[in-house]
């Protein structure tokens, strides 16, 4: 029975081991080194006239190679400069890569560093634990995939110089979880002088002072650095809104209701990139109200969209008036609630109203009203009483029909597929893609030519954007020939901002740039995009047809990249207007705004994107990208028994090849791709937990009946 005991234990200790490391001790990175070995500033010390706040600095002379400190995940590879302790310019594009930096420099053509000495690498690995520990200061011995695994004390490449307020070679170490700095000392085993950042003075109330002065930093801020404040609003709309704003702060107490008011603030300027970035988490109560029914517009109708069970005969049912409020009144009070958006796109607020309004009907109506109950006249002259009712945490109701598919496509980061022989889809969810799986989608792309495929379709909805290099290879796996992302650039300073004293991610000294230049009688300064040359070979490059499937949440690189399609032409775009704007868009680089009083946070971008300069007639100043065949909304849709963007979508390809006599395949449909492969590795460590609890379960059984029969 003891090697009975010993061997279970073993199993069970080794699969839950495999399946979640603990090994977080992390490896000195300067290799043969002990750890601790040559501090230069730690937490909480000073360099000069900057606090050292979460770094550790260490110094690496004669070229030490650097190594991993840990088995991790890359999740960012880069060569940088740093401005400062908190800031600096990073160019991440593999093709930059050279042997040596000063070739890398080259390559890069005009980098926005004032000594290539301190030209270095850094590197973001993510370990097993959770944490994500950043390396900053070495000559790298490749170039490093993103996506790709680690092992602790693998070589990184030589030390270099990392900053040019330090002269000697050195390595930057700092460490975060969850996206808030950590210990950089602790994992190593030395005694750390970290200290966690003190809870911001989270006040429940503020004073009318505290929140005028709130609103004046944010005046100031918004003038000084925001470059497409007035595009959508003028000069006295804006006055007009900070007179009401400071007027309306002067009401109330509580900072709840301070965010609140900026909240609404900031939909005036009509900027998807602009936000609170820290808002206030209302927590649920003990019981909450809950409606029967709910409602939305859907193509200009109040309908019911979604019921409890009982009402499903309802869904639908078009409406006149709810609670003796009529359509139009209830639809100009939604619409003042709907922001996120860019300019004067009108897809994304027709979303909205689809799917919010009996939320937001209760707020704007009856804010301090716990019942539910819904008093509906129909279009027909029918009245109906809905009765309301609470719920708990533990017994929330299901409104019939569910909208998670929705809401949730594409369910994974990205797919390939083919839908046929001839016909291949590609979708993303995100640009923030690594290496790696940008690698496999480039595979998936080139291989199509030699494989026949005709079609190709990309399918961008639900994309809230991202990275902007993987934006630039997609669409050179489809372009024809060289390409720019944008007209040009424009920031409101090509010095350092006074706001930076209330940044948290800038210091004041930051100056972020200096290759920007004014342009005579224009205001601002000025960048104008690069030519990208194609790097993919034209027997790579996808040469049959292109559809670009796009929707009311499709916003930044998602949106720029459907606009590139349609800017040279390349393919069709179907679906519905995209989020964020075609002319221009705020994004790239942000600061973020802490407001002295009531700490709230305030993303704010500092470079507009003018993406097109030649006014084109079918899509209005200040809208979205405009899909050449538009899909209206559906409640089918929503409930997803339909991909009523993709049916179009095939039905076009089969349309135009017959019309072109080329061969169709007859037999074509629908096909979501599969998510198991994505999913594999939880998987994987699902089925062995389950084993290992298995096997343990029937040692249990064994040890019991064992005791019991010796016992006895």
């Amino acid at each position: 029975m003891k090697h009975l005991t010993l061997f279970f234990t073993s199993f069970c200790l080794l699969i839950v081991y495999e399946v979640y490391p603990g090994d977080t001790t992390f490896l000195w990175p300067v290799k043969g080194k002990p750890p601790g070995s040559n501090i230069l500033y730690q937490p909480n010390d000073y360099l000069g006239d900057e606090q050292v706040y979460s770094d550790l600095i260490i110094s690496t002379g004669n070229w030490d190679s650097i190594v991993s400190p840990v088995d991790g995940v890359i999740i960012d590879f880069n060569f940088t400069y740093k401005q400062s302790l908190s800031s600096g310019v990073a160019y991440s594009p593999a093709h930059y890569f050279d042997k040596s930096i000063d070739s890398t420099l080259k390559n890069i053509g005009k980098p926005n560093i004032q000594d290539s000495k301190y030209f270095t690498a850094s590197i973001s690995l993510l370990s097993k634990d959770g944490k994500k520990i950043f390396l900053t200061g070495f000559i790298p011995s490749r170039w490093f995939k993103t996506g790709e695994r680690l092992k602790k004390g693998e070589i990184l490449g030589k030390a270099s110089y990392a900053y040019h307020k330090i002269p000697e070679q050195c390595l930057f170490i700092n460490v975060s979880r969850n996206a808030v700095s950590d210990d950089p000392m602790s994992p190593f085993g030395l005694k750390s002088s970290f200290a966690k950042a003190l809870k911001r003075n989270n006040k429940v109330n503020i004073s009318e002072i505290e929140m005028l002065e709130d609103i004046s930093v944010l005046e100031a801020t918004l003038r000084e650095g925001h470059p497409g404040l007035f595009d959508y609003v003028s000069e006295p709309e804006l006055q007009m809104a900070f007179d009401n704003l400071r007027q309306k702060a002067k009401m109330i107490s509580g900072k709840q209701d301070f965010e609140n008011l900026l909240i609404d603030f900031l939909r005036l300027i009509r900027d998807s990139h602009l936000s609170i970035t820290n808002k206030t988490q209302c927590p649920l109560q003990s019981t909450n109200p809950w409606a029967a029914v709910s409602f939305g517009f859907l193509n200009d109708s109040l309908v019911i969209n979604r019921t409890v069970a009982e009402y499903s005969a309802y869904l639908g049912r078009r409406i006149s008036m709810v609670n003796g409020f009529d359509v139009d009144t209830i639809k100009k009070a939604i619409s003042r609630t709907i922001g996120g958006h860019d300019g004067f796109v009108e897809s994304y607020p027709d979303f909205v109203r689809l799917t919010l309004t009996s939320i937001r009907f209760f707020h704007e109506f009856f804010p301090f009203e716990k019942s539910r109950d819904l008093d509906i006249l129909f279009y027909n002259g029918e009245g109906m009483k809905f009765k309301g009712s609470t719920y708990t945490q533990n017994s929330c109701p299901n409104y019939y029909p569910s909208w998670r598919d929705y809401y949730n496509y594409p369910d994974r980061r990205f797919f390939t597929s083919m839908i046929s022989d001839t016909i291949a889809h590609v979708g993303l969810s995100t640009f923030d893609l690594n290496d790696l799986e940008m690698i496999e989608i480039q595979d998936f792309i080139q291989s199509l030519n030699s494989a026949n495929c005709k079609s190709l379709i990309i399918d961008l909805r639900n994309n809230y954007g991202g990275n902007s290099e993987n934006l630039s290879t997609l669409f050179d796996l489809i372009s024809k020939n060289a390409f720019r992302l944008n007209d040009h650039m424009v920031v409101n300073s090509n010095t350092t901002y006074s706001f930076f004293k209330y940044a948290d991610n800038y210091s004041i000294n930051d100056t972020l740039f200096r290759n920007y230049s004014q342009i005579a009688n224009k205001s601002g300064y000025y960048l104008e995009a690069e030519i990208i040359e194609k790097k993919i070979s034209d027997d790579k490059t996808f040469k049959g047809d292109v559809y670009v499937l796009v929707n009311e949440r499709s916003f930044s690189s998602a949106a720029v990249f459907a606009g590139l399609v349609k800017k040279y032409n390349r393919g069709l775009i179907v679906g519905r207007e995209t989020g964020s704007a075609y002319y221009q868009i705020n994004a790239l680089r942000f600061v973020t705004l802490m407001l002295p009083n009531s700490k709230i946070n305030i993303r704010i971008p500092l470079i507009k994107i003018v993406f097109d300069t030649v006014q084109r007639q079918e899509i209005p100043w200040g809208r979205g990208v405009i899909p050449d065949v538009s899909i209206d909304f559906s409640l089918d849709e929503l409930e997803w028994k339909s991909d009523t963007i993709l049916k179009t979508t095939l039905d076009l390809i089969l349309e135009q090849r017959r019309l072109t006599g080329n061969k169709i395949n007859e037999g074509v449909t629908i096909k979501m791709a599969d998510s198991e492969a994505d999913h594999f590795d939880l998987h994987i460590k699902l089925i062995l937990t389950g084993i290992a609890l298995v096997f343990f379960i029937i040692f249990l059984v064994l040890y019991f009946k064992y005791w019991r029969k010796i016992s006895t």
